[in-house]
């Protein structure tokens, strides 16, 4: 299942080979979010990154 190519115009991305869709905020904060099952992949707020992905972690 893909997004709404005019809802996701411009903010589909791919990381390791998943399809995922970029959300932007106004004020520059940002959410990267798998299309299958909708996985948060990277949160960034005031310029940082704020989930924690251990070194350990498989994806």
């Amino acid at each position: 299942m893909q997004p709404d190519s005019a809802v996701a115009a411009g903010r589909l991305e791919t990381v390791q080979g998943q399809p995922c869709i970029r959300l932007q905020a106004a004020n520059g904060d940002s959410a990267l979010v798998a299309c299958h099952g909708a996985q948060v992949l990277s949160w960034v707020a005031d310029g940082r990154e704020r989930l924690y992905l251990s070194p350990r972690a498989v994806f």
